[in-house]
């Protein structure tokens, strides 16, 4: 009993209902989707499902998908509740998802930005800066609610990280595909040379009408798309299908199962570019292709995205074939989490091509990709060292890192000997079949030359037909002239003649009107007559 301690009733009182609301407050959301009829996993006290997304969110997602069907409702944590209520206390400690120098460097940096806009004179260009800008600058009443510099900060930071880790990453996965699947590499490299003959300068016009570019680019967004989620908030209580949806409530789409059910795709994990061609595009149903969302809210950088990844994706192709090597996974696993797999990166080898073939020796690396992973691999360790490491321990750890170094760059010297090499060989063959057909074109000349009498017998004997039919054609019309002239004066003799008709024709009418007139007149005096002899 002397390890309870002593307490009033009071006390007692007050802190089982202090712990009661508590539990109240971390459960009371949780049977929400129970009392909607909408199956799901068992959320935790405050948790909700989120220790769900242990082994990563597409694996929750398509585990959950295969338990409860195509609906279900999760809870992530109090997120709505927790972060509002405690965003003034959060500033106080300092506690931020980015570094405070990040955040303070993107503040000043588009602080600087807005203030040179607002000073310079000339026309601004029209961006999303300068749209949340003419939100402050607005006076209409129906304007919007105006942007803080913060909020615009934010949306800037967005803007950015949105549009370069999801565009990086997509290409990363196309290059991954092109590497496993040669085939397919090759009718795309096919298709750039025909497009592009001779690597020339990538433009406009030449990606949109590369349809094979298009279609691999949508596979590979199908099978590994840049948003594992899209999120929707419910504005006012709504109900669709039998499914009711209260207000507040976030309705998530999640696509990578959705682009990986095979109700909809045959064959969903294998890379198939041809699903995307005209003949079976007709057939997909566009609300089950949602790499960039879908309706009036959807990614507002999906075209330019995907014009940079086809840049991208050309660009690489035109001047290397990609293959996979011995550190190449056979199949990526994008089910696991980063946290629960040891860091590795992925490694492909890019030969360097001639007209969209690949030589048979000689290997160029992606130097910057493999330094880029060395920095990431330096940095993880880094973040796994114990802070007491004694001096001698971080002497050999520089010169590891010096020798890895040191090792990468020989790497790259013979690399870069090897592709010269190949690029000499190249063009030494070049010079000699150039020299060839230098030396075939005098003796094709002479033949040419001794063609050229009998050309130009043939061609003077038809310029002398030309000359007989041209004649005859203008004899053939002198004559049609003289007829046309004859039968013209025929026609106005006609027509003369038919006027005299006319003028008699109207003297014949008058003289019958002045005869009827006196047949009228004597028949009338007899008429007369013949009354006065009765009477």
């Amino acid at each position: 009993m002397e390890l309870i301690p002593s307490l009033s009733m009071e006390t007692w009182v007050l802190l089982a209902t202090s712990l009661v609301l508590i539990y109240i407050y971390g459960t009371y959301s949780n049977g929400i989707f129970k009392k909607l009829g909408i199956p799901g996993p068992k959320p935790l006290p405050f948790l909700g499902t989120i220790l769900g997304y242990r082994n990563g969110l597409w694996k929750f997602d398509i585990d959950c998908y295969k338990k409860y069907g195509k609906i279900w409702g999760v809870a992530d944590g109090l997120e709505r509740v927790m972060f509002p209520f405690l965003t003034p206390l959060y500033e106080m400690l300092s506690i931020s998802i980015f570094p405070n120098g990040l955040v303070d460097f993107f503040y000043e940096f588009v602080k600087k930005m807005k203030q040179n806009r607002l000073e310079t004179t000339q026309k601004t260009q029209v961006d999303f800066l300068q749209l949340m800008m003419n939100t402050q600058n607005s006076n209409s009443k129906e304007s919007l609610k105006a942007l803080s510099d913060m909020e615009i900060t934010a949306q800037s930071f967005v803007f950015i990280f949105a549009g370069y880790e999801a565009t990086s990453t997509s290409i990363s996965f196309v290059m991954y595909q092109l590497a496993t699947h040669p085939a397919v590499q090759k009718k795309l490299q096919d298709e750039i040379d025909r497009a592009l003959p001779n690597k020339a300068p990538v433009t406009y016009d030449a990606l949109m009408d590369m349809e094979y570019l298009d279609i691999v680019v949508n596979e590979t967004l199908r099978l590994y798309p840049a948003a594992n989620r899209l999120e929707r908030i419910s504005k006012k209580d709504v109900e669709i299908n039998g499914v009711f949806i209260p207000k507040g409530t976030v309705v998530m789409v999640p696509t990578y199962p959705l682009h990986r059910d095979p109700e909809y795709w045959p064959e969903p994990e294998e890379f198939c570019p041809e699903r995307f061609s005209k003949e079976n595009k007709g057939s997909i149903n566009p609300y089950v292709y949602l790499p960039f969302g879908n309706g009036p809210r959807n990614c507002l950088g999906m075209r330019f995205a995907l014009i940079s990844m086809k840049f991208a994706v050309v660009r690489v192709l035109q001047n290397f074939t990609l293959q996979p090597c011995e550190e190449t996974q056979n199949e990526i696993d994008s089910n696991e989490s980063e946290r629960s797999r040891d860091w590795k990166e992925e490694v492909l080898k890019a030969f360097p091509c001639v007209s969209g073939k690949a030589p048979g020796k000689g290997s160029l690396a992606f130097v910057n990709y493999v330094r880029a992973c060395y920095e990431i691999e330096t940095a993880r360790k880094a973040s796994s060292t114990p802070f007491f490491v004694t001096e001698q321990e971080q002497q050999l750890n520089q010169v590891d890192k010096l020798k890895l170094q040191l090792q990468m760059m020989t790497n790259d010297r013979n690399e870069l000997r090897e592709y010269l090499a190949h690029y000499n060989n190249e063009l030494n063959n070049r010079l000699n079949s150039d020299h060839e057909m230098q030396n075939t074109e005098p003796k094709m000349d002479m033949a040419d030359v001794k063609k050229l009498p009998k050309e130009i017998s043939e061609a003077l004997y038809k310029c002398m037909e030309l000359s007989e039919k041209t004649n005859i054609s203008r004899t053939l019309y002198s004559q049609h002239l003289s007829e046309q002239t004859q039968l013209k004066e025929k026609v106005r003799m006609l027509l003369e003649d038919k006027k005299k008709l006319q003028g008699e024709q109207i003297l014949l009418q008058e003289s019958c009107e002045e005869a009827k007139r006196l047949c009228e007149e004597a028949h009338g005096k007899m008429y007369d007559l013949w009354t006065r002899q009765l009477q």
